[in-house]
C-alpha cells in the first residue's frame, strides 16, 4: 500500500482482518492474546489519537476574540484582564456544552448558561469573585468546552481529534504569576502545534524571554512541533492603510505596509533569540473583523462597521473582488489552509504512517512465525 493512499478506514480494515485471522487461526491462546490485543492498541490509537494546539497570549491580545472568530462565534467569554487560573480545553463536537471541574467536582453547563460559564473563567482573585457568594465559582482546575469545529479538520470521517488548548498567559501579576506560567510551560511542552498571539499595538511587549526559551527548547525537541506567531488586531493599521487627503495610487502603496513591518520585526526578534525562521509561520490577522464576517448574530452596529470596512476596499480597489481582499486581509483563511495542510501532510500522515509500519511488523512476524512452523513440519516428515 503507498503511503498516499493510507486512510483511517483502510487502516482499520487491515487491523480488523488481521484479528479476525488470528481469531480462526490459533497457534496457541497466549500468542492470539497477545497478537490481538497489539492490534486492538493499533485501533484505538487510530481512533483517539489527539492532536492538541496550544494556545498561547499576554493579557489584551485579544486571544479569546481569535478563538471565537476561528469558530465563527462567541464560545468563550471575552474580559480586557487576566480571566482563568486553569486551561481551558476546547473538543469538537455536535453538542454544545460546558464542563468545569473543581473540588473534585464536575458541574455540567449549556450553551445558554454563559453567564456562569464567565464566572467560572475569571481568577479566584478577581474583584467580580469577591464575597462569600461567589466562592462556588473559585478553585476551578480544569475547563472543557465542547464546541464543533467548522473550519479546522471538519471533514468528520479521517480528521484526528484536534484539542485547542487555551492557557492562562505567562505575563499575569501577583499571587497566580507562578502558577500561571507553570500551567502555560506544561502545556508548550505538551502540545503538538502552538498559537502565539502577539498585540499589533505592543509588539515589543509580548513575549518574556522565558517563553522565548520555552518556545525554542519545545522546536529543538521536536521536528514536527509546529509554532504560528500570530499578529492579531491588525485592523489598528486601517487608519495607515487609508490616510485621509492622499491619491489612490498612493493609498495602493500604503496598503498593507504598516503589517508587512510588524511581520519583520518578529521575523528579527526570532533570528536574534537563534530560532530557525522555517520553523515559524508568522499570520498577520483580525480577529475582531473576522469573528465580524463570520458571525450569525449581527446587530446593527456590527454591519455598519464591517460593511464601512468593505466600501473602504472596494473604493481602493475597483478592479478587484473586495470580498476576496477583505477575507485576504483578515487572515483567517490563509491560517486554516496552512493549519489543515500541515496536520494532514505532517500529523496526520505521521501517525498513519506509523500504525501502519507495526500492522506490517505484526504480519512479517506471524510469516516468520509460519515459515518456522513449515520447517518444523517438514523436518518431521523427513524423519517419520
Amino acid at each position: 500500500m503507498q503511503n498516499q493512499e493510507l486512510t483511517i478506514q483502510k487502516l482499520n480494515d487491515k487491523i480488523e482482518g488481521l484479528k479476525k485471522y488470528f481469531k480462526e487461526f490459533n497457534f496457541g491462546e497466549s500468542r492470539k492474546q497477545d497478537e490481538v490485543k497489539k492490534l486492538n492498541e493499533l485501533q484505538n490509537k487510530l481512533y483517539n489519537e489527539e492532536y492538541k494546539i496550544g494556545i498561547v497570549a499576554n493579557m489584551s491580545a485579544g486571544k479569546s476574540t481569535f478563538i471565537n472568530a476561528l469558530f465563527g462565534t462567541d464560545i468563550l467569554p471575552t474580559f480586557n484582564q487576566a480571566t482563568t487560573d486553569c486551561a481551558t480545553y476546547v473538543y469538537s463536537t455536535g453538542e454544545k456544552k460546558s464542563i468545569i471541574y473543581k473540588d473534585n467536582e464536575k458541574i455540567e453547563l449549556e450553551e445558554k448558561e454563559l453567564e456562569e460559564i464567565k464566572k467560572y473563567a475569571l481568577k479566584d482573585s478577581s474583584e467580580e469573585l469577591k464575597g462569600s457568594e461567589n466562592d462556588k465559582y473559585k478553585n476551578v482546575t480544569k475547563i472543557d468546552l465542547y464546541y464543533p469545529f467548522k473550519y479546522i479538520q471538519n471533514s468528520k470521517q479521517d480528521d484526528l481529534n484536534v484539542i485547542f488548548i487555551d492557557t492562562p498567559g505567562p505575563n499575569n501579576t501577583g499571587i497566580e504569576k507562578e502558577k500561571h506560567e507553570w500551567i502555560t510551560y506544561s502545556v508548550i511542552n505538551d502540545v503538538d502545534m502552538l498559537f502565539v498571539i502577539f498585540d499589533f499595538g505592543q509588539l515589543d511587549a509580548n513575549l518574556t524571554e522565558g517563553l522565548w526559551n520555552s518556545i525554542k527548547e519545545r522546536i529543538e525537541k521536536s521536528r514536527e512541533f509546529k509554532v504560528y506567531f500570530l499578529i492579531n488586531k491588525i485592523d489598528m493599521a486601517l487608519t495607515d492603510n487609508f490616510p485621509k487627503g492622499e491619491n489612490e495610487k498612493l493609498v495602493k502603496e500604503n496598503w498593507f505596509k504598516k503589517e508587512k513591518e510588524a511581520v519583520k520585526t518578529l521575523e528579527e526578534a526570532i533570528l536574534k533569540h537563534k530560532i530557525e525562521k522555517n520553523k515559524i509561520e508568522i499570520f498577520p490577522v483580525s480577529s475582531e473583523y473576522q469573528l465580524l464576517q463570520r458571525g450569525k448574530h449581527f446587530n446593527k452596529r456590527d454591519k455598519r462597521v464591517l460593511l464601512a470596512l468593505e466600501e473602504d476596499i472596494e473604493e481602493i480597489f475597483p478592479d478587484k473582488n473586495s470580498e476576496e481582499i477583505l477575507l485576504d486581509y483578515l487572515g483567517f483563511e490563509k491560517l486554516e489552509k496552512s493549519i489543515n495542510e500541515f496536520i494532514n501532510n505532517m500529523a496526520k500522515k505521521n501517525l498513519l504512517d506509523g500504525i501502519d509500519s507495526k500492522i506490517n511488523n505484526i504480519v512479517a512476524e506471524e510469516q516468520k512465525f509460519l515459515y518456522g512452523k513449515k520447517q518444523t513440519l517438514e523436518g518431521n516428515k523427513k524423519r517419520n
